[in-house]
């Protein structure tokens, strides 16, 4: 596990509202304050946070790297300094995490706080989410054996250029981070696609419509 983890091979986090069908959503708790929602994406470089909620909170804060967004802009980014935060059994002390504009991330009409990105959901452990069950879960890869009935999809990794649309990175402390690219059939056309574990809504860009088909 990563440094800073609270001991263990595996820790659970319920889901909010895990049967819409929507962005993964799960309370996170700074000592004795919150639950805040967050919500979980994977492929977020950093975990992030409200720039009021930081300031509620009484954390420490600063100038972070200048970073190129989605739209292909350089923007400053502000940081944060969090002692420690709990995401169900799971505690992560000692984490820089991005500062966001106020309710950047609100959806389904609920008031989202923050995300949990990839500094939490770590390459090097295993993640999964129920939907059913209203859980999900991270483990060592040493402790986590796949259910029978699943699926293995293999993927490849690809990271932004400036002016990339179909590979977009997400702004954050640790900078750019590597998209899980699998390739996948639409209408019997090979294509090389983002596989996105915290988007609601599969995406074709435009320009490849016409010769998949659509």
């Amino acid at each position: 596990a990563p440094p800073g983890f609270s001991s263990g091979t595996a820790w659970v986090f319920p889901l909010v509202g895990p049967l819409e069908h929507g962005v993964l959503v799960t309370p996170v708790a700074f000592g004795d304050k919150g639950p805040y929602l967050f919500v979980i994406d994977p492929d977020a470089s950093a975990s992030s946070i409200d720039q009021s909620l930081a300031g509620e909170l009484g954390f420490t804060t600063a100038l972070g790297p200048r970073l190129i967004d989605e739209s292909d802009t350089s923007r400053q980014t502000k940081v944060a300094e969090v002692p420690a935060m709990s995401v169900g059994t799971l505690t992560i002390k000692g984490r820089i995490v991005t500062l966001n504009e106020d309710r950047a991330f609100a959806t389904d009409g609920r008031d989202i706080r923050g995300v949990i990105g990839r500094d939490v959901i770590a390459d090097s452990l295993v993640f999964g989410f129920d939907r059913d069950g209203g859980v999900a879960f991270l483990a060592t890869q040493e402790s986590f054996s796949a259910p029978a009935q699943a699926i293995r999809i293999g993927y490849g990794h690809a990271v932004m250029q400036r002016g990339d649309r179909e590979n977009p990175t997400a702004g954050g402390p640790t900078g750019a981070v590597p998209r899980r690219v699998a390739k996948v059939m639409v209408n019997g056309v090979e294509s090389r696609l983002h596989l996105d574990l915290g988007a609601v809504q599969s995406q074709l860009t435009s320009d490849r419509w016409k010769a998949s088909r659509l």
